[in-house]
């Protein structure tokens, strides 16, 4: 039987750690109004570009676990 005091705490705690900004948000304010918002920006599309490539390699990766793996089946 599912203890929903439990869960909703769950819930509630992770939400507030999925709210809270991580070292990514602080890099990209920093240099905004250190330097100039082009440089931001860019910063913003870098982290975006490293999240992409990360999760691609999760999912290809998991796909060879899938496919090749009689376990996983």
């Amino acid at each position: 039987m599912v203890d929903w005091h439990k869960l909703v705490e769950f819930f509630l705690i992770f939400g507030a750690a999925v709210m809270s900004p991580g070292p990514n948000f602080v890099m990209v304010v920093r240099s905004s109004a250190s330097s100039t918002r082009k440089n931001g920006i860019f910063m913003t599309l870098g982290f975006g570009l490293g999240l992409l490539i990360q999760a691609s390699i999760v999912t290809f990766g998991l796909r060879f676990f899938v496919r090749f793996i009689p376990f996983y089946h």
